[in-house]
């Protein structure tokens, strides 16, 4: 059996209704916070957080870092 998708990019089947929440999502939300930057280690759920904060909250912008050209 599979559930899910490997990686929250490609889960919207599954990432949204089986979220568990945890207040680190708090946390990242405000912008006064130092803990706003998410950090660790592959399979974390830095993208599900930001998935999640960017479906349930109004205000979010969502930049993609492959549209930056960096010298």
């Amino acid at each position: 059996w599979s559930i899910g998708s490997i990686s929250a990019e490609t889960d919207d089947e599954f990432l949204f209704d089986c979220f568990t929440y945890h207040p680190g999502v708090e946390i990242a939300k405000n912008m006064q916070a130092a803990g706003m930057v998410l950090a660790g280690r592959t399979g974390a759920g830095k993208t599900a957080v930001l998935r999640h904060i960017e479906k349930n909250c109004e205000s979010v912008a969502v930049i993609d870092p492959s549209q930056f050209s960096l010298t």
